[in-house]
């Protein structure tokens, strides 16, 4: 009976250290996985953090392109206000245009108001006459040119002049006002360096589309169909003498003075030409001589 009871309490003794030593020996890696746990959340929390930061800085990063580029567009493109201005300077700024775009043009030069104070916006007067090329490029450089002057109240009005060999030139009278933007963040003006303008060759809109005829010596060394005389023709060609004598083999296309050979109209034995000495086309027919 006491054997029986002491290997009981033995037992139970044995089993005390066995649980005692299990949690002993489970404390360790539940505490670590514990922690682990912790730092596997910590490190969750920073990689979401840090992927905000990589977009915040690929954000930056384009907007600093963008910047980049509207810096280089305001560069090339852009206008900056007149550092200081007078009357002196705005027409040593316009003579400078002048000399290197349009030479040909004449300009008067008028300003107006007090013209001591360096630091204000100055109101000038400008007129002048000149061909519409010339006008077009003195107007494009100071709309396009880096120094900002505002163009206002403009009056044109065009004259149709004939040069000695009978070329027609129209030539434009104009007025208007210009005023220079001045602020002191604007750079010194005193620097004339131009950026590079496209100009493009100026459409004449003053040319009226039907005018009178005139003798264009661009068409003087052309024959003059309405000189000529048909002597002969097939489907495709015809023959002519012309007002010196001399007979030409002609075909649908051929250049004429003011026009060119429209047709031929085999079945009634005649070519028309279209001619252009008003400003619009108007055709002209020679018919063959029966006799």
């Amino acid at each position: 009976m006491r054997n029986e009871v002491r290997n009981s309490i033995v037992l139970a003794t044995l089993l005390v250290l066995i649980f005692i030593m299990k949690l002993i020996l489970s404390a360790g890696p539940a505490k670590q996985i514990k922690q682990e746990t912790a730092l596997l959340e910590k490190n969750k929390t920073e990689l979401a953090s840090l992927q905000y930061v990589i977009i915040d800085t690929m954000q930056v990063y384009f907007v600093k392109q963008k910047i980049a580029k509207m810096d280089d567009w305001q560069r090339e493109h852009g206008k900056t206000f007149v550092n200081s201005d007078n009357s002196r300077k705005t027409w040593s700024y316009l003579s400078s245009i002048i000399n290197a775009y349009c030479p040909e043009l004449e300009l008067s030069f008028e300003t107006s108001g007090d013209d001591e104070d360096d630091m204000v916006n100055h109101n000038y007067r400008i007129s002048g006459t000149t061909d519409i090329q010339s006008l077009y490029n003195f107007l494009n450089h100071i709309e396009n040119q880096k120094q900002l002057y505002v163009i206002s109240e403009p009056r044109f009005s065009a004259s149709t002049h004939y040069e000695e060999d009978g070329s027609r030139i129209t030539l434009v009278s104009f007025d208007m006002a210009l005023q220079s933007i001045v602020n002191a963040t604007g750079p010194e003006q005193n620097d004339q360096s131009f950026r590079r303008i496209k100009s493009e060759q100026a459409r004449n809109f003053f040319e009226p589309k039907i005018y009178s005829p005139y003798a264009n010596p661009n068409e003087v060394n052309k024959l003059n169909a309405e000189k000529f005389e048909l002597l002969s023709l097939s489907a495709s060609s015809a023959f002519i003498k012309a007002e010196n004598g001399q007979v030409y083999r002609i075909k649908p296309g051929h250049q004429v003075a003011y026009g060119f050979l429209k047709s031929i109209n085999w079945q009634k034995q005649s070519i028309t030409f279209s001619l252009n000495k008003i400003g619009i086309y108007k055709d002209y027919t020679i018919a063959l001589s029966k006799e």
